[in-house]
């Protein structure tokens, strides 16, 4: 009994004792990795590594935090290597200059330290210089002609020889002039991604966390009234006398009732006048038109105008030159439309639909193409509104002649561009405002009426 009791109070001291007296076994789990991302970059055309170049100082001194010191260097898993494909003014022999700015990255950290094993840099080829310099280009909202110089890169992407010399002649060089200072120093890099993995202990603080703090990264919208007579007194007269009362009565209510009839006869004459001058006053449902005008500067054109009422009609137009020949440089491309409300002046009564004097209110838009043997106007898109006056005459049954000019606020933005080697150099960029006339019509018109019925 006395042995047992020795055996339990034995057993409670060694729980109560700190746990530094134990002599512990450290576990470790499966590493975890730790990936940093840093950049060095190179002047114009230079391969080595300038320490003094840029903020490659800031990268070289974390390199030398991570691979100098062979606390960390024994943790080193992988060095992946990715440079961008660059053009240097000239086609490109063999090896992009990418690349070779990559492989002597890892001749320098090779040569630099030597605990790192030449199979652990791997080099990976980079994005194309298209696809590189758009994302500088988008990031940066101050570069002149931004859109411009998209659109050129697009459209040259995969010839950076053409890209390159369009971008320098776009807008007498301005935009080239900025991307050669301030973008293209981005472009020239080669990333660096250093790999370490960092053994996690059971219990214990995360060591690859500690690592990672002392590392800093790299930033990467009218009621008729009928007449009535008074009939008379009638008082107790003799026969004659009330047959003569009686009969002039009935001569006032004739003359009365011919002095009415005459009247209403008088009122309906210009009436039926003017239906036997117009007949096609109330029976025009449509009327067809072709701008002379634009005919003559070869402008494909049709006009169509309903009547809404005795007043107003509704005009729509539609126009659409296009002609081109690239081997002359001419260029003459336009799509554009329009509509507008009219309001008809003068006594309806006496004049046809769609024809007489009239006000409107108009609005139009689209897009051009114009250039002739040289400079070109590529109009991303026009607009005008404003008032119209104009005047329409009957030539026949069916034809007339109508006359119109409009007034009114004409707003535009184009792109001016120049011929080279077959394709087109962007210039610059603009916009043009103008009030005055905006358009003017010499129309001829099909008035299109619906069938009478016979009476």
């Amino acid at each position: 009994m006395k042995k047992r009791t020795t055996i339990f109070s034995i057993f409670v001291l060694l729980c109560l004792l700190p746990n530094s007296i134990y002599a512990r076994t450290i576990e470790y789990e499966t590493p975890k990795d730790t990936t940093l991302d840093m950049t060095l970059y190179f002047d114009l055309n230079a391969r080595q590594v300038n320490k003094d170049y840029h903020r490659n100082g800031k990268t070289l001194t974390v390199l030398d935090s991570l691979l100098a010191n062979p606390a960390h260097s024994i943790h080193l898993n992988s060095i992946i290597l990715v440079s961008p494909d660059l053009y240097n003014g000239k086609k490109e022999q063999g090896i992009p200059l990418g690349q070779k700015r990559s492989e002597e990255v890892k001749v320098f950290l090779c040569g630099k330290y030597p605990q790192v094993n030449t199979v652990q840099i791997c080099i990976r080829k980079g994005e194309e210089y298209g696809d590189a310099l758009r994302k500088l280009i988008l990031d940066d909202r101050l570069v002149p002609d931004r859109e411009d110089v998209l659109a050129l890169i697009d459209y040259h992407h995969d010839n950076p020889v053409k890209m390159q010399d369009f971008l320098q002649r776009l807008d007498a060089g301005i935009p080239y002039q900025y991307i050669s200072d301030r973008v293209l120093p981005e472009l020239r890099r080669t990333e660096i991604r250093v790999c370490l993995s960092y053994p996690e202990e059971n219990g214990g603080k995360n060591s690859s966390a500690e690592q990672a703090a002392r590392i800093e990264e790299t930033e990467f919208i009218p009621i008729d009234r009928e007449t009535t007579v008074t009939p008379m007194t009638m008082q107790v007269l003799p026969q004659k006398e009330r047959t003569q009362v009686i009969i002039e009565t009935e001569k006032t209510v004739i003359k009365v009732e011919k002095k009415k009839e005459t009247k209403e006869k008088r009122r309906k004459k210009p009436k039926e006048k003017a239906a036997r001058r117009n007949q096609t006053a109330d029976n025009t449902v449509l009327a067809l038109k072709n701008n002379l005008l634009y005919d003559l500067a070869l402008a494909p054109n049709i006009e169509i105008e309903i009547p809404v009422g005795k007043r107003w009609s509704v005009n729509m137009e539609y126009k659409s030159p296009w002609w081109s020949n690239s081997s002359k440089e001419i260029c003459y491309q336009l799509i554009s439309g329009g509509i507008e409300s009219r309001y008809w002046l003068g006594n309806r009564e006496l004049h046809n639909r769609l024809n007489g004097h009239f006000f409107g209110l108009y609005i139009e838009g689209g897009i051009y193409d114009f250039q002739f043997k040289g400079n070109g106007y590529q109009g991303k898109y026009y607009g005008a509104a404003g008032f119209t006056y104009g005047y329409s005459t009957l030539l026949s049954r069916h034809l007339a002649l109508e006359f119109s000019l409009g007034i009114g606020y004409l707003t535009t933005e184009y792109q001016k561009y120049t011929p080279y080697e077959g394709s087109l150099v962007w210039m610059s960029s603009g916009n043009y405002t103008f009030i005055g006339p905006t358009k003017a019509k010499i129309s001829l018109v099909w008035l299109i009426t619906k069938k009478r019925g016979r009476k």
